[in-house]
């Protein structure tokens, strides 16, 4: 999968856990780490937030990312409705959760994208509504595309975690 060249900086090997950058720890599911732009998703904010719980991290994240794919979807199906007289209240219930769950997990290009189709859904504005929804749905999809490019499954972000055995 392509991830574009705006969300992802360079490709490097992993480093070590003992780095206080997250970008340094993650695993990507191609065995190569990157570096991530804040603007798409903030890793390293997002991690002090948790107190550095990677495992708490990468369960939000999953769920997260469940989240984003489920309101794209609703989106595509209300949207099309609105030119017919459909519902504006439930395009603009998707991005307000959109914009909540974005800004919760540092995802500014996408919050602000969010914002602004809220607000044009609240305003009744189709034009504005339709415009908006491309600009939330390409960041979406480019957030997305960042972290399907990651693995979230337990054990992946430590190097320490593959020493741990089985009791």
């Amino acid at each position: 999968m392509l991830v574009s060249e705006t969300a992802i900086h360079r490709t490097m090997s992993p480093l070590s856990s003992s780095s206080n950058n997250v970008n340094d720890r993650l695993s990507p599911v191609d065995g190569k780490a990157t570096d991530i732009d804040p603007s798409v998703i903030d890793l390293d904010g997002i991690l002090e937030q948790m107190d550095n719980d990677d495992d708490f991290m990468r369960e939000l994240l999953q769920d997260f990312r469940c989240e984003i794919r489920a309101q794209l979807l609703k989106m595509s199906q209300v949207l099309p409705l609105l030119q017919e007289g459909g519902d504006f209240g439930a395009l603009q219930r998707a991005s307000q959760s959109m914009k909540d769950a974005s800004l919760d997990m540092l995802c500014r290009e996408v919050n602000e994208a969010a914002a602004t189709l809220e607000c044009y859904a609240k305003e009744r504005n189709l034009k504005g509504c339709v415009t908006a929804s491309a600009a939330l749905e390409d960041a979406a999809r480019t957030l997305l595309d960042v972290l399907d490019c990651i693995d979230l499954e337990p054990g992946t972000w430590n190097a320490d975690d593959n020493d741990q055995t089985n009791d």
